[in-house]
């Protein structure tokens, strides 16, 4: 039996807190990652903050609470924050680079 599903539609019209209960993706954790209208601001997940992408200051702090977020759920063996926090670790990393901060960090 072939599955009719048209997925990318059935997402694009389901409201938030109903792909939220269906997705396992989201069931019982915070919101993920995501921008402000005016990409202004970055709320990442993995540290439960936002930031302004413009303060470098800010930012450059945040890949230090991100590692630590990779690691602590590295070694509680937690796969998915791992990876959010990976996520949130390029994003930040991407963000310095447009503001011209060139940083060595990595995540291991």
């Amino acid at each position: 039996m072939e599955c009719k599903i048209k997925w990318d539609k059935l997402v694009e019209d389901m409201p938030y807190k109903k792909l939220v209960i269906f997705s396992p993706v989201f069931d019982g954790y915070r919101i993920p990652s995501i921008y402000s209208e005016d990409n202004k601001w970055i709320y990442l997940s993995s540290i439960d903050i936002a930031v302004d992408l413009m303060d470098s200051d800010r930012l450059q702090q945040s890949l230090s609470d991100i590692i630590n977020s990779f690691n602590r759920a590295e070694s509680l063996k937690q796969y998915y924050k791992m990876h959010i926090a990976e996520v949130d670790f390029h994003q930040v990393k991407e963000h310095l680079l447009k503001l011209g901060v060139i940083t060595d960090v990595t995540l291991n």
